[in-house]
């Protein structure tokens, strides 16, 4: 197992790019709900799919998605990607893609376009490749794809104005598979297996064209902070668990961040918001299988978890660190070693644990292991300098000794010089010089 869980790929993607993929970088960026529940197998076959499709996970070609341990983990790629290696394929002579719509008593199928009296009913998508003697069409229902809040509200990700585009991205990506499965066999898009799928009682984030909620104009940082205070006031948080459900709440819609979601719970209510939460925990409890379970860090340590360098309580993860010295340092071992594992993860190895020792700094002059000049005869000091010296393979006067007597340790001089030196007649390394050069 540990063999296998410290694999490494590397491969250079088609769009040039040097990629290496490792379980732990995976685990880390590449895994959409929960990577703990990933297994070596799946991490395994994930890693080889990207590198026979040449895909650059690091740009979104192709991302894990898992949220639950009983279910298999599958391969999300982004329809963009999909649509560029069909074009690719020798015998591709193109496809077409849309959506199914009632029209009065008229069922159409348009490439897009819906009017305000039409209903969606679903998707299609048809292509022909080179070679093959008839047209081959899929179509998708509507109502199979659809997903809904634990409230019964149509999610985000799915709601009306997404639902045409949705739909036939659903499709078109079926298609794809059906024309060419060796390329996209067990590929999917979003739209297909879309994290709505796993995340129950997400709140409403309603945001204006330019970004701004529609409820208020207030400063997005004063209501940061003060969702901060509040969430820091409720009972027995769940650091991790809150950071997990605020990621999720970010997938409900393209480009929303953590911080949109605080500043639109405190402006719908944030105890409207703390009611969605503890009902999304509650269930995630229920689900979660009891041999799956791990034991989770302390509340001691939970509060480390979630900061950074520049966190939006406004502590930070150092400060964090030195304002609890004392107790971290009387907490047991695990505890600190999870806290000293999070500080290298925000940092890296190259910045000291400022609970660490200082170490020692060895002198930038190291003593001499030798007696003392002061201590020894010359004659003495120059039997250790020049101990050792060797002779290079030049045959002139050119040849290079070191650690002369007359001169630094180390630094090398020409034979010449030694002919002029006033303490030849007693240089073991000249009179080794003399003797070579006189054979």
């Amino acid at each position: 197992m540990a063999d296998t869980q410290s694999a490494v790929v590397k491969y250079r993607a088609r769009d040039g790019q040097d990629i290496t993929l490792s379980f732990d970088t995976i685990r880390r960026y590449l895994v959409q709900g929960k990577s703990e529940y990933v297994t070596p197998q799946e991490f395994m076959y994930f890693m080889g799919v990207a590198k026979s499709q040449g895909m650059n996970p690091f740009k979104r070609d192709c991302w894990l998605i898992k949220y639950a341990g009983a279910s298999a983990a599958a391969i999300i790629s982004a329809i963009g990607f999909l649509r560029s290696r069909a074009k690719a394929m020798s015998d591709c002579k193109g496809w077409q893609a849309g959506i199914i719509v009632k029209r009065g008593k008229e069922i159409i199928y348009s490439s897009g376009l819906m009017f305000d009296d039409d209903i969606l009913l679903g998707g299609w998508a048809r292509g022909k490749p080179e070679g093959w003697d008839e047209e081959r069409m899929i179509e998708v229902n509507l109502k199979g794809y659809i997903k809904r809040t634990s409230e019964g509200k149509i999610t985000q990700f799915w709601k009306e104005e997404n639902q045409p585009t949705q739909i036939a991205k659903v499709a078109e990506s079926q298609l794809l598979r059906v024309l060419w499965p060796d390329e996209f066999q067990n590929i999917y898009t979003d739209a297909e297996i879309s994290p709505d799928d796993a995340i129950k009682g997400l709140p409403e984030i309603s945001l204006t064209p330019n970004g701004q909620p529609q409820e208020s104009q207030e400063p997005a940082q004063h209501l940061i902070d003060k969702f901060d205070v509040k969430a820091s006031e409720q009972e027995y948080v769940n650091l991790g668990k809150l950071s997990e459900y605020l990621a999720l709440c970010t997938r409900s819609k393209d480009g929303l961040t953590v911080d949109d979601v605080k500043a639109s719970a405190m402006r719908q209510g944030f105890q409207k918001f703390w009611g969605f939460y503890e009902s999304w925990l509650k269930n995630e409890k229920k689900a979660e299988p009891e041999a799956e379970k791990q034991s989770e860090p302390s509340s001691f340590v939970q509060q480390f978890i979630n900061l950074k360098k520049g966190d939006a309580v406004k502590t930070g993860l150092v400060p964090a660190i030195m304002k609890k010295k004392p107790e971290i340092l009387a907490a047991p071992s695990e505890d600190q070693e999870i806290i000293r594992k999070k500080f290298y993860t925000v940092y890296g190895p190259e910045v000291s644990y400022p609970l660490d020792p200082p170490g020692e700094k060895e002198p930038e002059d190291k003593p001499d292991p030798s007696p003392k000049a002061d201590e020894e005869t010359e004659e003495q000091k120059m039997l250790r300098l020049v101990d050792g010296a060797e002779l290079t393979d030049h045959l002139d006067d050119k040849s290079m000794f070191v650690n002369c007597p007359e001169k630094q340790e180390g630094i090398k001089i020409t034979a010449k010089s030694c002919q002029t030196c006033a303490l030849r007649a007693k240089c073991p390394t000249f009179k080794k010089y003399d003797a070579w050069k006189l054979g």
